[in-house]
């Protein structure tokens, strides 16, 4: 009889604690999202800074317009034959051999 008094008693302890158990478990999962969530907002705001200078960036390169009336396109050939050595469809490139 006694120890069925001792079960009886112990069973709404053991309830009182799951209890609170489950509840500690889901605030420490609450404040955990919410550090993760605070991360992704950082993360997030210093990628759109970073999106927003590269557009920056990429309007200047567009609006090009370099030294003695130079437009992008000029600009981009320019570039190509000389970092690049390439050369247009059909066009014949020399090389001079001799290094002068």
């Amino acid at each position: 009889m006694k120890l069925l008094k001792k079960k009886v008693k112990l069973l709404p302890m053991v309830f009182k604690l799951s209890v609170v158990a489950i509840i500690f478990y889901f605030v420490f999962m609450l404040f955990n999202q919410q550090l993760q969530i605070n991360d992704k907002k950082r993360k997030l705001e210093q990628l759109t800074e970073k999106l927003q200078s590269q557009e920056i960036a990429n309007s200047k390169l567009r609006d090009f317009e370099g030294s003695e009336g130079e437009t992008n396109k000029d600009y981009i050939e320019r570039v190509a034959r000389e970092n690049l050595d390439l050369s247009k469809k059909g066009e014949r490139v020399f090389i001079n051999v001799s290094g002068n």
